[in-house]
């Protein structure tokens, strides 16, 4: 792998973390009003479930890309 390959490869790993982090959060996505019907229809665990995933997939994804930054330390995150 060239050193352009390694860049994009790593890159690629730090824009989808952000996504994640920022897209995909599952507290973000239900507002405050929805949060409310959640919690009335009984779903609050459900909802602590997907929470759970989702931090669960952040913490393997930073992981995978602090590997990835090891082994090609050309940026630091």
């Amino acid at each position: 792998m060239d050193e352009f390959e390694k860049r994009m490869h790593f890159t690629s790993f730090v824009t989808t973390l952000a996504d994640v982090v920022t897209k995909m959060n599952p507290i973000s996505l239900i507002g405050k009003d929805a949060r409310e019907l959640v919690e009335s229809a009984g779903l609050k665990d459900k909802m602590s479930q997907a929470t759970k995933k989702w931090l669960d997939m952040v913490i393997l994804y930073s992981d995978k890309a602090t590997i990835l930054g090891s082994k090609y330390p050309i940026e630091e995150l």
